[in-house]
């Protein structure tokens, strides 16, 4: 006689959650029965249907039970998300103040201290909530950008995008064409409400200079090259800015555990079985970021939404896909500006009590290590230029 198979740990877990589940019940069915505070309900009612409910009842309750705290902790999780989102949507103002005195600041028509290149800007856009530079948000700066959010001009911040890329924005400006790197719509909207517009056709005196000196450290650079008479390998240099960035790298390709370098490492050094349990399991797909949109999509939409305070509306039905896309956003834009307002209180009660808002995470000691180390070649390159044009070692220029 064959030997009985023990059930798997996660069919015992199963069984064990339904005994439970069915006790719930028959618990909950024994009070509606008979406790007398429910019973003057009841008595309006025939007795067949109020079994039947007392059935129904019971078993709904258990599900309310055992999966309601899960569901009210991710009801709570999704709102916080949107608080987080609109905290974070704040800074969108300060980063526009910051980049109007980066303009004046290439005019030549301030100085900030500390500030000695260009390349200083793009250090304090991404340490924006401490920069020394800009006063806390005003409510009337808050009110413009509340405004903006349900204008119609809102966009989405472009995943090119840099806050303090001026280059890239006065060059849009002043040529009309839109760049690889697009001028973010809350700047648009604030030069077209504000009239400061015209901050792009200040000169860009100081860019300019740098690009000068920068110009004569490369022309040596290129004239040394030229007159050595040593004969280039076979090996390509590593440029001296990704060096300054990180003095380790030497200059081998990064592996990426993507669809193709796995099937390849499989085929290599493992057996077919397993080259066809990985073509079972998993595809290769071009779509991929489509396919997870979509599904964020869908579990933006399973989450219990009130229809009168938040319709969704499916634009265009011969559509469906860019119409589910557009719903989404719209959605979620309308939750995250409902929590604009908390969001602004928090972060005036946090500047009024003086609570420090300087963020430390792994990703900003790592961006604030790249900067710097940029920062610090770009800086040096720039002095070997003022001194190849004979003047001082400094940044008084």
């Amino acid at each position: 006689m064959a030997k009985e198979k023990k059930p798997s740990a996660e069919a015992r877990k199963d069984i064990a959650n339904t005994k439970k589940r069915e006790k719930v019940m028959k618990g909950i069915i024994d009070s509606l029965t008979n406790d007398e505070k429910y019973k003057d309900y009841f008595k309006e009612y025939s007795t067949s249907s109020v079994t039947i409910f007392i059935e129904s009842y019971a078993r709904i309750k258990a599900g309310w039970l055992e999966w309601g705290p899960n569901n009210v902790q991710r009801e709570n999780n999704e709102k916080m998300r949107f608080k987080e989102m609109a905290s974070a949507m704040l800074w969108e103002i300060q980063q526009k103040k910051l980049f109007n005195i980066q303009c004046r600041w290439r005019a030549k028509e301030m100085e900030l201290p500390g500030v000695e290149v260009s390349w200083d800007f793009l250090k304090w856009e991404q340490k924006i909530k401490t920069c020394p530079y800009i006063d806390p948000i005003t409510q009337s700066e808050f009110d413009l950008y509340k405004a903006y959010m349900t204008s119609g001009s809102y966009q989405p911040r472009h995943f090119m995008s840099a806050w303090q890329a001026y280059d890239f924005y006065r060059a849009e400006y002043i040529g009309g064409n839109e760049s690889m790197m697009p001028t973010p719509a809350w700047y648009i909207y604030y030069d077209t409400m504000m009239g400061t517009g015209n901050l792009f056709m200040l000169p860009n005196t100081k860019g300019e200079q740098e690009q000068f000196y920068l110009g004569l450290v490369k022309a040596k650079e290129d004239e040394k090259a030229k007159k050595s008479k040593k004969k280039k390998s076979g090996k390509a240099e590593i440029p001296a800015i990704i060096k300054a960035i990180n003095p380790k790298f030497d200059g081998k390709p990064a592996i990426i555990a993507d669809y193709k370098t796995k099937e390849e490492f499989i085929k290599k050094f493992e057996d077919k079985t397993l080259l066809k349990y990985f073509h079972a399991m998993e595809k290769e797909d071009d779509n991929w970021m489509e396919t997870q949109a979509l599904d964020d999509c869908v579990e933006l939409f399973s989450f219990e939404i009130n229809e009168k305070e938040h319709p969704i509306e499916f634009k265009d039905t011969d559509d469906l896909k860019g119409s589910m896309f557009r719903a989404a956003a719209d959605y979620e834009l309308s939750r995250i500006t409902d929590h604009l307002d908390i969001a602004y209180e928090e972060y005036r009660m946090m500047v009024d009590t003086g609570i420090s808002m300087e963020e430390t995470n792994e990703f900003q000691d790592f961006a604030d290590n790249a900067f710097n180390s940029i920062i610090t070649f770009i800086k040096d390159q720039l002095l070997q230029g003022r001194e190849l044009n004979g003047e001082p070692r400094d940044f008084n220029y």
